[in-house]
């Protein structure tokens, strides 16, 4: 599954039953993922892959920082504080421009579907 959110761009893959990879093009995307849900983990790199850095969690951590980003969606600007709400944003836009694999991952993940109507 790729998840495009302010924080970052992942590549995110059930390896096994309960053993989930996450993989990113920068190191820095991963260390804020860890950090938005509080998961500790260590930071793997393989100049094999496209996405250069990754990670090896489990169900609770996974489910830890995909509920912390989904009440970023949701609440956001919402005035809770202490919440995802205070969460980094960073513009992604510099990364995608700077690097020909991003722009390359992003046109292809986009352009086939259709937009919503």
């Amino acid at each position: 599954m790729w998840l495009a959110t302010e924080q970052g761009f992942y590549n995110i893959l059930q390896k096994e039953l309960g053993c989930y990879s996450l993989r990113a093009e920068h190191r820095q995307d991963l260390e804020d993922l860890l950090q938005i849900g509080g998961v500790v983990a260590e930071i793997d790199f393989s100049r094999r892959n496209a996405l250069p850095y990754g990670i090896i969690i489990g169900p609770q951590s996974l489910l830890s920082i995909m509920t912390k980003l989904a009440f970023v969606v949701l609440y956001q600007g919402q005035g809770l504080e202490g919440s995802a709400g205070d969460l980094p944003r960073y513009d992604q836009r510099t990364k995608v421009a700077s690097n020909s694999l991003s722009r390359n991952t992003l046109f292809g993940v986009f352009k086939s579907r259709p937009l919503c109507n």
